[in-house]
C-alpha cells in the first residue's frame, strides 16, 4: 500500500472531503497506536509502512499506556469530534486500512500488545480488512 492509497481509502471510509481533516484524524490515530506499542513492535510495524506513514511513527517520544476510553476521548478532543462514537469510527477506519497494508503476522503482534478493551477495535477492523480483501469495497461500521 502506498501513502496515497492509505489516505484515499481513509477519506472514502470516513466520508470526509477535506484532505487536511482526513490527515489530521489519521495522523492522530497512527501516532497514538505507535506510542502505545513497545519500541521494538513499533519499529517492526514501521518497517512495513510506506515512507510517509513512517514519519508519523518518528514523532512518538513516550510510551503511554492508554486504554480504550482514554484513546477515544483523546481522539475526540484532539480532532474536534462531537462524540466518542465518531472517534471510534475513525479509530476503526484507520486500524482497518492499516491492517490492509501489513502482514497478518504483524497485525497479530500489534493486537497482542493492545490492552484487553482495545482488542475488540483492532479485531473488528481486521474483519473489515478481510471483507475488503475478498473484493468487497463496501465497509459498514
Amino acid at each position: 500500500m502506498t501513502d496515497q492509497e492509505f489516505w484515499k481509502r481513509l477519506k472514502e471510509t470516513l466520508a470526509i472531503e477535506d484532505d487536511g481533516r482526513v490527515q489530521q484524524i489519521g495522523t492522530k490515530v497512527l501516532e497514538a497506536l505507535g506510542c502505545r506499542l513497545t519500541f521494538e513492535e513499533a519499529e517492526n510495524l514501521k518497517a512495513q509502512l510506506p515512507s510517509g506513514l513512517k514519519q508519523i511513527w518518528n514523532r512518538c517520544e513516550s510510551r503511554p499506556k492508554w486504554n480504550r476510553a482514554e484513546l477515544l476521548s483523546m481522539i475526540c478532543d484532539e480532532c474536534d469530534m462531537e462524540t466518542e462514537e465518531e472517534a471510534e469510527h475513525a479509530v476503526r477506519s484507520v486500524f482497518g486500512i492499516l491492517q490492509e497494508g501489513i502482514s497478518a503476522g504483524e497485525a497479530d503482534d500489534v493486537e497482542a500488545q493492545l490492552p484487553k478493551d482495545m482488542k475488540s477495535l483492532w479485531e473488528s477492523a481486521r474483519l473489515i480488512r478481510s471483507e475488503r480483501t475478498a473484493n468487497t469495497r463496501k465497509v459498514v461500521y
